[in-house]
């Protein structure tokens, strides 16, 4: 008997599309009907659009072995939903793994020794070992993951940066990008990559597009997901070329923001661009007090209160932009990634994909 024998397919699909991933995956081994619907692109696409704004966050801790763990991303608390359990290909003293952005639900993985990427979902335990890219890095090589919602296909690329000249120009940067549609690695025109400007933090996908912050050239670098290609944005107009400090760009509720603080000042300036694209549309969103050495920054959580790394691996500070208060995190060691994080059922149906 098959499973929609008492409802019409369409109600079947609807009820499914509700259900929580760990039932989703139960209910492939019903019958044949669902195995193939729940893992068909179509169903794994409509489902993930339907899931509710990321109330988790992936946190990820590098011990001997990277940890990732899940938690919830509540106002007034910190605590863990579940520790993940990851594939051995991850869980290896052999390989260091440096997490380099999630989308979907689908994390991307990147080891820096051996230039190895993985692709891992954790929701439904299946990863995708990249293919051994064709070209080595000059100097070194740069990872960043993003989706594709125009083809519904996940993307990692890779640039290489050289140190030196030819002749009296800067070696040229170099870029691949590698579609799991295709599965291959294709080489890119990165000629729009200034000089100086290559990406040296992690990126931040918005609006189907990854971004760097170069504060030394007052310059975003963007990559278009869709027609895999760079393009540049302006920063506000208060920054001027050359100036010294950190930077980074980040992704505030579903707006492209900037958060910077100059070495010559104690304060964090968070900006927001109200029209994507749009330059004039930068808008100062707070003027933090600082004073603490900024290694890194983590992410924006759903309140919009600001997750910053500082000198202690292990100490986290969270900006609350509207009443310009820092407060600390509940202590958590050698913290290296968080970011928002939503559960799905990507990678469940790839046929090149590994199951653990």
């Amino acid at each position: 008997m098959s499973g929609s024998s008492y409802f019409p397919e369409e109600i079947i699909e609807e009820i499914l599309l509700n259900l929580p991933i760990e039932s989703l995956i139960r209910f492939t081994a019903v019958c044949k009907s669902w195995n193939f619907l729940i893992k068909s692109p179509s169903f794994i696409h409509t489902q993930s659009n339907k899931q509710n704004p990321a109330h988790l966050l992936l946190l990820c801790q590098n011990h001997w072995l990277t940890r990732f763990s899940l938690y919830w991303d509540n106002p007034n608390s910190f605590d863990v939903c579940r520790v993940l359990t990851g594939p051995s290909a991850i869980n290896t003293t052999a390989v260091s793994y440096k997490v380099e952005g999630t989308c979907n639900g689908v994390v991307c993985l990147a080891d820096y020794m051996h230039n190895v990427a993985v692709i891992w979902n954790p929701s439904v335990r299946k990863y995708v070992i990249l293919p051994s890219p064709t070209r080595t890095p000059l100097t070194y090589a740069k990872y960043a993951f993003g989706y594709d919602s125009q083809t519904n296909d996940y993307k990692v690329l890779r640039i290489l940066v050289g140190c030196g000249f030819v002749g009296q120009k800067p070696i040229p940067v170099e870029a691949d990008v590698w579609s799991l549609a295709r599965g291959s690695w294709m080489s890119l025109n990165a000629a729009l990559i200034p000089p100086g400007c290559e990406p040296h933090n992690r990126s931040s996908s918005i609006n189907g597009a990854l971004h760097w912050a170069s504060l030394s050239h007052c310059i975003i670098l963007t990559f278009d997901i869709s027609t895999e290609s760079f393009g540049e944005m302006m920063m506000p107009e208060v920054l001027t070329r050359d100036v010294q400090g950190h930077c980074f760009i980040s992704k505030y509720q579903e707006s492209l923001a900037l958060v910077y603080k100059l070495s010559n000042q104690n304060v964090l300036h968070i900006w927001v661009m109200k029209e994507y694209g749009v330059a004039d549309s930068w808008t100062r969103l707070s003027t933090v007090p600082w004073n603490f050495y900024w290694i890194t920054h983590l992410c924006f959580r759903k309140s919009g209160e600001l997750l910053i790394q500082t000198t202690d691996l292990g100490n986290l500070q969270s900006v609350d932009p509207k009443s310009k208060e820092t407060n600390q995190m509940p202590y958590i060691s050698m913290v290296v990634y968080i970011d928002p994080f939503v559960e799905s059922l990507a990678l469940l149906g790839e046929p090149n994909a590994w199951s653990y």
